[in-house]
């Protein structure tokens, strides 16, 4: 099998079944998907249907092996290019030892993996902090691109130095403090007084659903299969533990529409959730009817107490054209799939992964959109993120946008959570 789908790939091959005979390969071999992989880069670098997914299945003592070999093709094949990104979200390590052979400067840029600096310390700070400095032929974005890549690191001793830097070459003076923030947050982090927030959980717990949560796939997407993507198959799903529910509506209404608030959210079982939610309220809801059809893309939500929400809309109300149904109500587990799966690109999942999780940095679908207190206007902390596709109880599926994801914030010390999405 492994010859008749690199001979197809070869030939250029870009229908369904090349892709499904892919994924049979690497359900049937996860052990030989390094053998096909490097079969591919071999014979067919510039094919358009390998199907990246299969190397969330491969050994993940794999990924060094495999990683060097993409390295030395990454010039020239987009194939090893979207290896070499997979390994910077799979496995970093895996790439530091060739960190100092990407070119950071002019259009070669574009196609780097920032994630691949990620935990790498002090490796390659000195060149990119010499990379910051101004000089002939590289311009503020090469330096602005340095910097970035010090604070991907996520090393905070490295983040200062990179900080100090910014200041002494004035790297922002022109721009004030708003690059520096939207650096800082993208790698989820806030800097003031000297010290660190973390505005996002390392842990990640991804949502397992029940088996029949989810109707059969349409045969004319071919076969998105969850039963072999390992964030989807996160245990016996027929004896789901009710961590949290997930659907349904609230007793508590919407203030624009004054129909009842739909529930995206709610954790049961505080115990399974890490030190980061001591202060998170324990539901998140919005109005599927009102959010971004009203031209409010924020919405947000005070929490009392007793576990009453209002929702924080002081404008006049508006009759909708369309009632939305609720997502299907369903009690979930919230289940740690460990540093393998942390970080996870919405782009690159390409609705194989499973994108509903709690904690870790978010799969942001645009740019980095971290929400404001409305109460004590701080930068609030990323709590969940909820993908498309959840059934409806119309029997519908949900969209945010164009396929694209919701994002669930909350402030402790105000308990208020905030709700927005993003979409292509």
């Amino acid at each position: 099998m492994l010859k008749e789908i690199v001979s197809k790939l070869k030939a250029g091959s870009s229908n369904l079944d090349i892709r499904d005979l892919q994924i049979d390969f690497a359900k049937m071999h996860p052990e030989q998907i390094l053998k096909l992989t490097i079969s591919v880069l071999d014979e067919a670098p510039l094919c358009r249907a390998f199907e990246l997914s299969i190397l969330g299945l491969m050994p993940i003592s794999d990924w060094d092996l495999l990683a060097a070999y993409a390295i030395k093709k990454f010039q020239v094949s987009e194939v090893a290019q979207e290896i070499v990104s997979f390994a910077a979200l799979q496995k970093p390590d895996s790439l530091h030892p060739y960190l100092e052979t990407f070119i950071l400067t002019g259009n070669e840029a574009w196609t780097i993996p920032t994630l691949a600096w990620r935990g790498s310390g002090s490796l390659d700070k000195d060149r990119l902090l010499r990379l910051m400095e101004p000089g002939d032929g590289t311009t503020f974005l090469d330096r602005a691109f340095a910097f970035g890549l010090l604070l991907e690191t996520r090393d905070q001793q490295v983040i200062l130095d990179a900080i100090a830097k910014a200041a002494a070459v004035e790297l922002f003076a022109e721009q004030g403090t708003a690059p520096l923030q939207l650096h800082l947050n993208g790698v989820g982090l806030e800097f003031a007084d000297g010290s660190f927030r973390k505005l996002h959980s390392d842990e990640v717990l991804h949502i397992a659903f029940p088996e029949d949560y989810f109707p059969e796939e349409e045969s004319a997407f071919g076969t998105r299969d969850k039963t072999y993507q390992p964030t989807w198959q996160l245990q016996d799903r027929s004896l789901i533990r009710a961590d949290a529910i997930i659907g349904g509506l609230v007793e508590e209404r919407c203030k624009i529409c004054s129909n009842q608030l739909h529930r995206l959210l709610e954790f049961t079982d505080r115990a399974v959730l890490p030190e980061f939610y001591r202060d998170c309220p324990s539901t998140f809801v919005t109005c599927l009817t009102c959010q971004g059809k009203t031209g409010i893309w924020e919405f947000f939500f005070a929490h009392s107490q007793t576990g009453a929400i209002e929702h924080m809309y002081e404008g006049e109300p508006i009759v909708p054209e369309l009632l939305e149904s609720a997502f299907v109500p369903s009690e979930v587990q919230l289940v740690d799939t460990g540093p393998r799966w942390a970080i996870q690109d919405h782009s690159l999942s390409n609705s194989w992964e499973n994108l509903h999780r709690v904690g870790g940095s978010p799969s942001w679908v645009q740019d980095c959109e971290y929400l404001k207190c409305p109460r004590c206007l701080q930068t609030m902390k990323f709590a969940a993120q909820i993908d498309s596709g959840l059934p409806m109880e119309d029997g519908s599926e949900w969209m945010w946008g164009d396929s694209g994801a919701c994002y669930l914030f909350f402030c402790g010390d105000c308990s208020v959570t905030g709700v927005t999405y993003q979409c292509y």
